[in-house]
């Protein structure tokens, strides 16, 4: 998750001519031969026409008096547009521009205006999509080349720029700033040419996310002790917003500190909280990128409570037999537990009961695994064996009193002959 601005990406524009891949500039505007005007000038009304100079709007022609917007031709409203353009009246020019558009939707004249005064307004994609509309309608009217290198220009893509200015010198050769235009293209690919391995953009944009991922390095492990508390209280109050603001921070404290194994697995017990595939597959990946790293059996429980939720019940009993297999003593019931449900879905009872007496034999008796199996016994409707381990547990001395009452109940039951 980055928090950076990106420039909207421009392969599109292959639609209309030929653009070779973005590289670095490194150059100084005011050393070239075509710079472009400071941006104050911008909104300044033009004294040269059109022709002397690609930043201008088209020469100024006779514009009627003001009338009624509603009653307004397209071309009027192109031309009201256009005079307030030069008036500096930015979002006035706009709103003419745009409503003669709706009644002449494909006006080269009125496209180019418009992307002219969108870049003025520094809206860039409004500029971009205008001159795209203009290519549409004519991909060889020479204006919208130079407008497009000019806004290409502004947003650094340097080398398409330049290609759209040679477009334009191309089908304008005899325009009177043909030489100028061509000039600029020139000089933009010399210095893309001979510029370092690193441009100043590069150079910015590797500064700006150093300081970015230092940030966010620094609020990590504030934002995954939020984030936890939240999750926490989400769990506990069933409260679905709590859980999503969890994930929120949880997230963000993962990309400041990605090596953090802890909040790695944090993030992933968020995600299984949803019960969601989508967010469940993307917890199984954060286990798995851990597991190496951390005590095997916890994940193992996870990844199987992972595996159960999106219903691949094999692979669910695959890792439930290896945690089975390999868990420390204190998590055997855990493990036996786990494993007789994933063994009810997967249908896998007899080998559940299988890995259950083994883990008897090599470490002990346990009350609790013999009643695992006896539960299993139960609901494959082998009622004498699972009575026989209900006796047998009742008649142990040492069998803990709550765990006593709970036999006894299904005792009864197995007695009562309901299952």
């Amino acid at each position: 998750m980055k928090y950076l601005r990106v420039i909207p990406p421009l392969s599109w524009l292959m639609l209309f001519f030929t653009l070779f891949p973005a590289h670095p500039l490194f150059a100084n505007s005011q050393t070239s031969p075509f710079f472009l005007p400071p941006k104050t000038s911008e909104a300044s009304s033009p004294s040269a026409t059109t022709g002397g100079s690609p930043f201008l709007l088209p020469p100024e022609e006779n514009i009627a008096p003001p009338l009624n917007q509603v009653s307004l031709t397209a071309g009027e409203l192109q031309k009201q547009g256009t005079r307030l353009a030069r008036e500096g009246k930015l979002e006035e020019a706009r709103i003419s521009l745009s409503r003669s558009l709706k009644k002449d939707p494909t006006s080269l004249v009125t496209l180019n205006n418009l992307g002219l005064v969108m870049r003025k307004l520094e809206r860039f994609d409004e500029a971009l999509q205008a001159y795209i509309s203009a290519l549409e309608s004519d991909k060889n009217y020479a204006l919208t080349y130079k407008n497009l290198g000019i806004l290409l220009e502004k947003q650094g893509v340097h080398d398409q720029a330049a290609l759209a200015y040679k477009k334009y010198c191309v089908l304008a050769p005899n325009a009177a700033d043909a030489h100028n235009v061509g000039a600029r293209a020139d000089w933009l690919q010399s210095q893309i040419n001979t510029s370092p391995t690193q441009s100043t953009t590069q150079q910015k944009a590797e500064e700006e996310q150093e300081l970015s991922d230092q940030y966010m390095a620094e609020k990590a492990l504030e934002w995954h002790d939020i984030g936890a508390n939240l999750f926490a209280e989400s769990v506990v109050e069933k409260d679905r917003d709590k859980l999503f603001s969890a994930i929120d921070y949880l997230e963000k404290a993962t990309v400041g500190l990605p090596e953090n194994n802890g909040i790695t697995v944090d993030l992933a017990d968020a995600y299984m909280e949803v019960n969601s595939p989508s967010l469940t597959a993307l917890a199984i990946d954060l286990y798995e990128s851990v597991f190496e790293s951390f005590s095997e059996d916890p994940l193992l429980a996870r990844l199987v409570e992972a595996y159960y939720q999106l219903r691949n019940f094999e692979v669910a009993f695959a890792l439930a037999e290896q945690r089975m297999t390999s868990c420390p003593v204190d998590q055997r019931r855990a493990a036996a537990i786990q494993l007789s449900f994933v063994a009810f879905s997967s249908q896998k009872e007899t080998r559940a009961i299988e890995l259950i007496r083994q883990d008897i034999q090599q470490r002990g008796d346990d009350h609790v695994l013999a009643l695992t199996i006896a539960t299993i016994q139960e609901a494959q409707g082998e009622t004498d064996a699972a009575l026989s381990i209900a006796f047998s547990l009742l008649a142990d001395k040492n069998l803990d009193s709550a765990l006593r009452a709970y036999v006894e109940k299904v005792k009864t039951r197995l007695l009562g002959g309901v299952k």
